[in-house]
């Protein structure tokens, strides 16, 4: 039999594994709309936001900041952190063609 505090562990537990597929399944669209080359390095931006959000965490709450502090400042790197080597870049590997784009992006990581 299972208990309910269980029950609603597994339940939480999956409902946010799949709020964590769909805003991955979302940046796999938008980079593709915005581009135009389908970009393999999408997970490791997810994995790059996740280990940010973790340092700035310990770093903001050693220092006497509040935890949400840390909440809104470590996803903020991220854009900061891909946006310069992927602006140039993936416009030259687009004027190459399909094929090299793909399999740029997936070299990019």
């Amino acid at each position: 039999m299972v208990s309910f505090g269980q029950f609603l562990e597994v339940l939480i537990s999956g409902l946010l594994a799949g709020v964590l597929y769909s805003l991955v399944a979302l940046g796999f669209v938008l980079i593709y709309k915005a581009s135009g080359v389908f970009n393999f390095a999408q997970g490791a931006m997810v994995l790059l936001a996740g280990l940010a959000l973790v340092r700035s965490l310990d770093a903001m709450v050693a220092f006497g900041f509040p935890p949400w502090a840390a909440v809104c400042s470590g996803p903020t790197s991220i854009p900061c952190a891909y946006s310069r080597p992927m602006r140039g870049s993936s416009a030259r590997a687009d004027s190459r063609g399909g094929f090299l784009s793909i399999s740029w992006t997936s070299g990019a990581e």
